[in-house]
């Protein structure tokens, strides 16, 4: 089940790559396949930080804004 949930969340990953390439939001000299898995480690890292509590150095503004950061 855990496999299932991983290939549906890159998935989902992939697909918004896919659509931000054909409107000119990612750089197109990557592959699709390469900017999904640096978006993908980009999340990972984030929520890793956030999950062993290393966020410590901003207040909670900054750490909303740090996500805020992360999604644009």
């Amino acid at each position: 089940a855990h496999e299932h949930i991983v290939k549906r969340a890159f998935g989902f990953i992939r697909q918004c790559v896919s659509e931000g390439l054909a409107q000119g939001i990612f750089r197109t000299d990557y592959e699709e396949i390469v900017l999904a898995h640096t978006v993908w480690a980009h999340i990972h890292g984030a929520v890793a930080l956030a999950l062993a509590n290393r966020l410590g150095m901003m207040n909670e503004a900054q750490q909303e804004a740090f996500f805020e950061c992360m999604v644009e």
